[in-house]
């Protein structure tokens, strides 16, 4: 999944538009379930499909079902699967976090989820400083994306000792193929191409930045480049397949994660203390109805299924069973997209982390 998906998937609008959720597993035996589970969820989705269609106009979407399920790499499908077709897209995405097993059948994409796992985990660029090239990549969680932008990826060539030469009163002075020093300059001189290009590349869209590689080689490019690093991983990754360098920055990705939601948490006790808050589903989707929420923090596995009021969208109706005509799955999808659509931010946080605020708060823009 790269950051051209979401959008993507989001302006597509088609009945029917279908979505199915897998939860999967890392570790055998439980893996060996998984394909399993994907028939049996691709079976419910065609049996529904058909209640509703014949199998002639249904043709052609079952055949890209079955093209989607083909292409799934059991092996690398991380927590989760998620599997989008209409008659226009055909999508199948990793899935970095557990979701439930579900058949979602709309005029849209249930993107609601994807949301959900976008936010709550966190988004960053890696930086890979190998000695003989360099690439970017833009993450989430532990998904990785390569970028192709700004010149990436980029290659280093060591200088020619023929070339190591210049002039000094009319002199011409040839450097040792051992002077450091030389080596040394132009290997700074390459690190300002790479920061440069790494501007270019993530201009639109600012985000933490890991760097990884070799001590030295981290020690030249933080030489020359003037933002903050968000973390360092040293060691020689120039080998490892994406999916390894992933688990490789774990740890990283895992600490800064920890450090955006006790960073929220605290820009939200300010908002407490200036009464610039709003707390509960209710007034939460209220302040979102009115484009109020700059940012918006949601507990780990808070769900309310309920319907909007026919009358008043700014007012919900909560319900008991999410199965009954005209009642969403869940509403805090719903308040996430609203917000993300207004420009807002969306933090999800540890279970209990907002306690006494009913599980979803809000920092308000005024």
């Amino acid at each position: 999944m790269n950051r051209h998906d979401i959008p993507m998937l989001r302006a597509q609008e088609s009945y029917p538009s279908l979505s199915i959720f897998v939860r999967t597993h890392r570790a055998m035996p439980a893996r060996e379930q998984d394909p399993i589970t994907v028939k049996n969820l691709v079976k419910e989705a065609k049996e529904r499909l058909l209640k509703e269609f014949s199998a002639r106009e249904l043709e052609a979407l079952f055949a890209k079902i079955d093209e989607s399920v083909v292409k799934i790499d059991y092996a690398r499908s991380k927590d989760g699967i998620a599997i989008f077709v209409n008659a226009n897209v055909s999508k199948v995405f990793r899935l970095p976090v557990s979701v439930e097993s579900r058949v979602i059948i709309d005029k849209v994409f249930a993107l609601g989820e994807i949301d959900r796992i976008v936010h709550r985990l966190v988004q960053y660029y890696l930086l890979l400083l190998n000695e003989k090239s360099v690439r970017l990549y833009s993450g989430v969680g532990s998904i990785l994306h390569e970028i192709s932008d700004g010149g990436f990826p980029l290659s280093y060539e060591r200088p020619r000792v023929e070339t190591m030469q210049y002039k000094v009163n009319n002199e011409i002075v040839r450097h040792s193929p051992h002077d450091s020093e030389y080596f040394d300059e132009h290997k700074r001189q390459f690190m300002r191409k790479v920061d440069e290009a790494c501007k270019v590349a993530t201009k639109d869209r600012p985000l933490p930045l890991i760097i990884t590689g070799a001590d030295r080689t981290m020690s030249f490019f933080k030489e020359v480049h003037k933002q903050p690093i968000a973390a360092e991983v040293s060691g020689d990754f120039e080998l490892y397949s994406i999916f390894d360098l992933a688990d490789a920055i774990e740890p990283a990705t895992k600490k800064l994660w920890e450090e955006k939601q006790k960073n929220k948490l605290a820009e939200f006790d300010q908002a407490v203390g200036k009464l610039h808050h709003a707390f509960g589903i209710r007034a939460v989707w209220k302040m979102a109805q009115e484009g109020r929420i700059k940012d918006l923090l949601v507990e780990e596995g808070y769900a309310v299924p309920g319907a909007i009021n026919k009358a008043d969208s700014t007012n919900i109706m909560l319900a008991s069973d999410s199965t009954l005509p005209g009642i969403s799955d869940d509403l805090v999808d719903l308040v996430v997209a609203k917000v993300v659509e207004q420009g807002g931010s969306i933090t999800f946080v540890d279970q209990d982390k907002l306690r006494g605020y009913e599980q979803i708060a809000a920092i308000l823009r005024f």
